[in-house]
Protein backbone atom coordinates (compact mmCIF):
# COMPACT_ATOMS: atom_id res chain seq x y z
CA UNK A 1 0.00 0.00 0.00
CA UNK A 2 1.68 3.55 -1.00
CA UNK A 3 1.87 5.66 2.40
CA UNK A 4 -0.13 8.75 1.66
CA UNK A 5 1.26 12.04 3.64
CA UNK A 6 -1.11 14.61 4.70
CA UNK A 7 -2.20 17.89 4.17
CA UNK A 8 -3.01 20.93 6.89
CA UNK A 9 -6.05 22.06 4.40
CA UNK A 10 -7.03 21.37 1.03
CA UNK A 11 -5.67 24.97 0.35
CA UNK A 12 -2.17 23.79 1.06
CA UNK A 13 -2.27 20.68 -1.48
CA UNK A 14 -1.75 23.27 -4.16
CA UNK A 15 2.16 24.03 -4.06
CA UNK A 16 2.90 26.01 -6.83
CA UNK A 17 4.91 25.17 -9.48
CA UNK A 18 4.78 27.67 -12.44
CA UNK A 19 3.07 30.22 -13.99
CA UNK A 20 1.47 29.53 -17.27
CA UNK A 21 -0.60 32.06 -19.93
CA UNK A 22 -3.66 30.75 -21.08
CA UNK A 23 -5.98 31.93 -23.86
CA UNK A 24 -5.02 34.55 -26.24
CA UNK A 25 -5.77 38.63 -27.01
CA UNK A 26 -8.35 39.67 -24.78
CA UNK A 27 -8.49 36.62 -22.70
CA UNK A 28 -4.46 36.03 -21.81
CA UNK A 29 -4.45 35.29 -18.36
CA UNK A 30 -1.87 34.19 -16.09
CA UNK A 31 -2.50 31.40 -12.94
CA UNK A 32 -0.62 28.84 -11.21
CA UNK A 33 -0.77 25.08 -11.56
CA UNK A 34 -0.71 23.30 -8.57
CA UNK A 35 -0.48 19.64 -7.54
CA UNK A 36 -0.19 18.16 -3.94
CA UNK A 37 -0.73 15.00 -1.85
CA UNK A 38 -3.83 13.58 -0.30
CA UNK A 39 -4.83 11.94 3.44
CA UNK A 40 -6.26 9.63 2.27
CA UNK A 41 -6.84 6.89 -0.73
CA UNK A 42 -10.14 7.22 -3.07
CA UNK A 43 -9.31 5.59 -5.94
CA UNK A 44 -11.69 2.53 -5.65
CA UNK A 45 -15.24 2.19 -3.89
CA UNK A 46 -13.72 -0.14 -1.50
CA UNK A 47 -11.59 3.02 -0.79
CA UNK A 48 -14.20 5.23 -0.15
CA UNK A 49 -16.19 2.65 2.12
CA UNK A 50 -13.41 2.05 4.26
CA UNK A 51 -12.79 5.98 5.61
CA UNK A 52 -15.88 8.57 4.37
CA UNK A 53 -18.31 9.72 6.99
CA UNK A 54 -20.76 10.48 4.81
CA UNK A 55 -22.05 10.18 0.77
CA UNK A 56 -23.65 13.93 0.23
CA UNK A 57 -24.50 16.61 -2.42
CA UNK A 58 -24.02 20.02 -1.73
CA UNK A 59 -23.40 23.23 -3.35
CA UNK A 60 -21.21 26.13 -3.05
CA UNK A 61 -23.48 29.06 -1.94
CA UNK A 62 -20.80 31.76 -0.52
CA UNK A 63 -16.53 32.39 -0.56
CA UNK A 64 -14.44 34.64 1.36
CA UNK A 65 -10.56 35.22 0.56
CA UNK A 66 -8.33 34.91 3.81
CA UNK A 67 -5.62 37.08 3.22
CA UNK A 68 -2.10 37.28 5.56
CA UNK A 69 -1.59 40.68 7.16
CA UNK A 70 2.14 40.58 5.95
CA UNK A 71 1.40 39.05 2.71
CA UNK A 72 -1.28 41.48 1.73
CA UNK A 73 1.05 44.78 2.58
CA UNK A 74 4.02 43.14 0.89
CA UNK A 75 1.71 42.31 -2.18
CA UNK A 76 3.28 39.08 -2.58
CA UNK A 77 2.62 35.50 -1.27
CA UNK A 78 -0.85 33.64 -1.15
CA UNK A 79 -4.56 34.55 0.03
CA UNK A 80 -6.61 31.28 0.55
CA UNK A 81 -10.27 30.76 0.03
CA UNK A 82 -13.25 29.42 2.33
CA UNK A 83 -16.13 28.48 0.93
CA UNK A 84 -19.61 27.61 2.36
CA UNK A 85 -21.74 24.80 1.25
CA UNK A 86 -25.32 23.96 1.82
CA UNK A 87 -25.70 20.04 2.13
CA UNK A 88 -28.49 19.26 -0.14
CA UNK A 89 -28.89 15.44 0.27
CA UNK A 90 -26.83 12.69 2.08
CA UNK A 91 -27.48 9.53 0.54
CA UNK A 92 -25.25 7.47 3.03
CA UNK A 93 -23.30 7.09 6.23
CA UNK A 94 -20.91 5.12 7.93
CA UNK A 95 -21.83 3.49 11.33
CA UNK A 96 -20.60 5.76 14.18
CA UNK A 97 -20.21 9.00 11.46
CA UNK A 98 -20.56 12.18 13.15
CA UNK A 99 -23.82 13.90 12.10
CA UNK A 100 -23.19 15.85 9.01
CA UNK A 101 -24.38 20.09 9.39
CA UNK A 102 -26.67 21.41 7.17
CA UNK A 103 -24.25 24.23 6.09
CA UNK A 104 -19.95 23.77 6.39
CA UNK A 105 -16.90 25.73 5.51
CA UNK A 106 -14.44 24.08 3.63
CA UNK A 107 -10.96 25.88 2.70
CA UNK A 108 -9.86 25.17 -1.01
CA UNK A 109 -8.16 26.91 -4.02
CA UNK A 110 -7.27 30.28 -3.61
CA UNK A 111 -5.16 32.59 -5.87
CA UNK A 112 -1.10 33.73 -5.57
CA UNK A 113 -0.66 36.99 -4.61
CA UNK A 114 2.00 38.61 -7.19
CA UNK A 115 2.98 42.74 -7.11
CA UNK A 116 -0.34 43.21 -5.38
CA UNK A 117 -2.70 41.13 -8.40
CA UNK A 118 -4.17 38.06 -7.14
CA UNK A 119 -3.40 35.03 -9.74
CA UNK A 120 -5.86 31.93 -9.61
CA UNK A 121 -4.52 28.56 -8.79
CA UNK A 122 -5.67 26.31 -10.82
CA UNK A 123 -5.25 22.46 -10.89
CA UNK A 124 -5.88 19.51 -13.00
CA UNK A 125 -6.92 17.14 -10.12
CA UNK A 126 -9.99 18.43 -8.89
CA UNK A 127 -12.50 21.48 -9.34
CA UNK A 128 -12.39 25.30 -8.59
CA UNK A 129 -15.63 25.46 -7.19
CA UNK A 130 -17.27 28.54 -7.85
CA UNK A 131 -20.48 29.40 -6.27
CA UNK A 132 -23.71 27.96 -7.51
CA UNK A 133 -21.94 24.56 -7.99
CA UNK A 134 -23.15 21.70 -7.03
CA UNK A 135 -21.18 18.39 -5.86
CA UNK A 136 -21.36 14.91 -4.83
CA UNK A 137 -18.61 13.75 -2.94
CA UNK A 138 -17.51 11.07 0.12
CA UNK A 139 -16.58 13.32 2.97
CA UNK A 140 -14.61 13.14 5.87
CA UNK A 141 -14.17 14.45 9.34
CA UNK A 142 -10.91 16.01 10.34
CA UNK A 143 -8.88 17.36 13.01
CA UNK A 144 -5.20 18.62 12.94
CA UNK A 145 -5.09 20.21 16.52
CA UNK A 146 -7.29 23.31 15.67
CA UNK A 147 -11.43 22.11 15.79
CA UNK A 148 -13.42 19.47 13.36
CA UNK A 149 -13.23 20.53 9.61
CA UNK A 150 -15.03 18.58 7.12
CA UNK A 151 -13.02 17.46 4.00
CA UNK A 152 -13.65 15.98 0.39
CA UNK A 153 -12.11 12.40 0.86
CA UNK A 154 -9.85 13.64 -1.44
CA UNK A 155 -10.10 17.07 -3.77
CA UNK A 156 -10.71 15.17 -6.58
CA UNK A 157 -13.10 12.55 -5.93
CA UNK A 158 -16.04 15.14 -5.90
CA UNK A 159 -17.86 15.19 -9.13
CA UNK A 160 -20.16 18.11 -10.37
CA UNK A 161 -24.24 17.06 -10.24
CA UNK A 162 -25.56 18.68 -13.38
CA UNK A 163 -29.23 17.31 -14.95
CA UNK A 164 -29.72 14.92 -12.24
CA UNK A 165 -26.35 13.29 -12.71
CA UNK A 166 -22.51 13.48 -11.90
CA UNK A 167 -20.41 14.56 -14.45
CA UNK A 168 -16.70 15.39 -14.58
CA UNK A 169 -14.36 13.34 -13.07
CA UNK A 170 -10.79 13.42 -11.72
CA UNK A 171 -10.36 10.19 -10.48
CA UNK A 172 -10.46 6.64 -11.46
CA UNK A 173 -13.62 5.54 -9.38
CA UNK A 174 -15.22 8.49 -10.69
CA UNK A 175 -14.78 8.23 -14.19
CA UNK A 176 -16.33 4.40 -13.80
CA UNK A 177 -19.67 6.29 -12.15
CA UNK A 178 -19.56 9.46 -14.76
CA UNK A 179 -23.79 9.80 -15.97
CA UNK A 180 -24.85 8.16 -12.79
CA UNK A 181 -27.37 9.68 -10.68
CA UNK A 182 -26.39 10.75 -7.15
CA UNK A 183 -28.25 7.55 -5.90
CA UNK A 184 -27.42 5.21 -8.29
CA UNK A 185 -23.55 5.76 -7.24
CA UNK A 186 -24.91 5.68 -2.99
CA UNK A 187 -26.31 2.29 -4.29
CA UNK A 188 -23.18 1.01 -5.41
CA UNK A 189 -20.93 1.95 -2.64
CA UNK A 190 -23.66 1.08 0.08
CA UNK A 191 -22.87 -3.32 -1.17
CA UNK A 192 -19.33 -2.18 -1.42
CA UNK A 193 -17.01 -4.33 0.97
CA UNK A 194 -14.54 -1.92 2.80
CA UNK A 195 -10.49 -2.74 2.78
CA UNK A 196 -10.35 -5.91 5.19
CA UNK A 197 -7.52 -4.33 6.86
CA UNK A 198 -9.41 -1.31 7.46
CA UNK A 199 -12.55 -3.09 8.53
CA UNK A 200 -10.51 -4.30 11.36
CA UNK A 201 -9.98 -0.58 12.55
CA UNK A 202 -13.85 0.25 12.09
CA UNK A 203 -14.23 1.54 15.53
CA UNK A 204 -11.26 4.68 15.20
CA UNK A 205 -11.83 7.99 13.51
CA UNK A 206 -10.80 7.92 9.74
CA UNK A 207 -7.78 9.32 10.92
CA UNK A 208 -6.23 6.91 12.56
CA UNK A 209 -7.43 4.05 10.80
CA UNK A 210 -5.58 5.11 7.78
CA UNK A 211 -2.42 5.52 10.17
CA UNK A 212 -3.10 1.82 11.52
CA UNK A 213 -3.60 0.42 8.15
CA UNK A 214 -0.14 1.98 7.07
CA UNK A 215 1.29 0.10 10.04
CA UNK A 216 0.02 -2.97 9.12
CA UNK A 217 -0.09 -2.58 5.94
CA UNK A 218 -2.75 -4.72 3.26
CA UNK A 219 -2.02 -8.05 0.92
CA UNK A 220 -5.63 -7.35 -0.62
CA UNK A 221 -5.16 -5.90 -4.48
CA UNK A 222 -6.85 -3.18 -4.87
CA UNK A 223 -10.14 -3.44 -6.84
CA UNK A 224 -10.91 -2.24 -9.79
CA UNK A 225 -13.57 1.12 -10.18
Amino acid sequence: MRRITHIATIAAACCAVGLAGCGSGEDDREVVVGQGSELFPAESMRDRKSYADHLAVYRVVGERAVTDASDQERGEGAVGRVVELAVEKVLWSAKGAPELPATIEMKTLGWALHDGKRIPYVTDEGPQMTVGDRFLSPLVQVNFGSGDQWWPLTYGSQMPVANGTAVRAWTGVSRAVAGKTPAAIAEQLRVTQPDPVAARFQGLRPQKRIEAVQLEGSDVPAEGP
